[in-house]
Order: structure tokens, then C-alpha cells, then sequence
């Protein structure tokens, strides 16, 4: 059904009426079953396509049940997600569905991991910086907490929610030999602010 939309491009569905096309990797659509279609360039959201920069793909990486906005992520073409590394956007942004305005929550950046809670009410996500922290963000109160995380660990993410959201775990990885890589998990409690076990 979204081939009269894509024009032969890949697109993928959410939401059972909303969907996303890729159209070259500068820039792709937004569009619904009724009939609503907006189209986005990567250079104008800030991420610049020209010349040696990579292509980039778009994902939904939360679409709440509401309906009224969708959260998109954009990362680079060829991009290995089954892969160790632990990052899964370049960007996010927030799309109004009912007139297609598109804002910038997450400014183009080498790379984050970022996660939603189950009600959306928060934010998840780590840069790729040193040290690395990982940060909360209330959606609703606009509360804003950082935990910097141990120094040894050169990257983390894989960020997964309690279904109550007081807790989140995730993952860090030493970047290595596969045979030797090493790994940890731990959990953050958001009743304390950021502690960690």
C-alpha cells in the first residue's frame, strides 16, 4: 500500500496508517493513508549529505498511541544494528502528525543510544562522549538528570525500561576482540535520581 507514496522505495508502516519512506538517503517522507504527505531533507534538519558525509536512513523509534507526534531517528546508511555497537541514532526529532511540523529533540551528533519509556513520559540517551553519561529527561516536567558512567566502559546503550519507568538498565561494552570483549549491565534507579547498582 505505501508503494503509491514511495514510488518504489523501501517505506515501513506504524501505527497501521502512518508510514516513512526512504527516498534517496538526503531526504525522506512522512505520509498517512488519508492522504496527508510531507517531505524532509536530511541537509535542511542539519544533517549535512554532501560530498564524503554519510546517507541516512529514518526510523519511528517511538510513536505514541495518542497519535499526534511520532519521534524519528536518523542513522547512517549500512549501519549494523545486530552488530556490539551500542548506538541506534544520529539525530531525533518530533513530528506533529496533524500539520507535519518537525523540531529537533536530539541535535545531529556522531551517535546516541537512546530509549523511550513504556508511556513515553521519558527519555533515555547516551552520547558517545568521555566520559560517558547517560541522561534522563521528564517530558513533562522537563526535569533533567545526568549519571556519568564508569570510565572504563568506552560505549553504552542498549537502554531498557521498567514497566512501572522507576528503573532503567543498559548495557556497556570495552571495545575489543570479540573473544575478549567485555560487558556489563547495570540499573538505574529513577527514585533516587540516578543511582546505580
Amino acid at each position: 500500500a505505501y508503494d503509491k507514496y514511495c514510488d518504489g522505495v523501501d517505506g515501513y508502516f506504524y501505527s497501521d496508517n502512518w508510514g516513512i519512506c526512504d527516498r534517496d538517503s538526503h531526504k525522506f517522507t512522512l505520509f498517512n493513508l488519508d492522504g496527508r504527505v510531507w517531505q524532509y531533507s536530511y541537509d535542511q534538519l542539519g544533517m549535512t549529505t554532501a560530498g564524503e558525509g554519510p546517507e541516512y536512513m529514518t526510523r519511528a523509534i517511538y510513536w505514541p498511541a495518542d497519535g499526534h507526534n511520532a519521534y524519528l531517528t536518523a542513522f547512517p546508511v549500512g549501519y549494523d544494528p545486530l552488530g556490539p555497537f551500542l548506538g541506534n541514532a544520529t539525530a531525533l526529532f518530533q513530528v506533529n502528525l496533524e500539520d507535519g511540523e518537525i523540531k529537533s529533540i536530539l541535535s545531529p551528533y556522531y551517535f546516541y543510544s537512546v530509549s523511550f519509556s513504556p508511556t513515553g513520559r521519558y527519555l533515555s540517551y547516551v552520547t558517545f562522549d568521555e566520559p560517558l553519561v547517560l541522561v534522563i529527561q521528564d517530558l513533562q516536567s522537563g526535569e533533567i538528570w545526568q549519571t556519568e558512567l564508569e570510565q572504563k566502559y568506552t560505549q553504552a546503550g542498549a537502554l531498557d525500561w521498567s514497566n512501572d519507568e522507576s528503573k532503567v538498565a543498559y548495557k556497556l561494552i570495552i571495545d575489543g576482540d570479540e573473544c575478549t570483549r567485555e560487558y556489563a549491565i547495570r540499573l538505574l534507579s529513577l527514585d533516587d535520581k540516578g543511582s546505580t547498582t
